[in-house]
């Protein structure tokens, strides 16, 4: 590279993209020798999540869940540097 030559770099930022809703699942963890595994169906409520826990929790006395946020992200391209 010469002595008058120079590299220009771009700033990128990785933000949620707001126009898709959250997916949440869930999946007991519950168990001493292996993992009990079952799962809830995927949904974009909390709640709708929290309430197959209870249930779940409720019909088999199972007490630890592993709870899964997805989201989705979007680039955007920022000011040369």
């Amino acid at each position: 590279m010469g002595a008058t030559e120079r590299l220009r770099f771009r700033n990128y930022v990785v933000a949620p993209d707001l126009t898709v809703n959250r997916e949440f699942r869930a999946r007991c963890v519950s168990g001493s020798e292996a993992e009990c595994g079952a799962e809830s169906a995927l949904s974009g409520d909390i709640k709708v999540v929290d309430e197959w826990i209870v249930q779940h929790f409720h019909d088999t006395a199972h007490d630890a869940f592993r709870r899964v946020v997805a989201d989705y992200a979007v680039v955007r391209v920022g000011e040369w540097v």
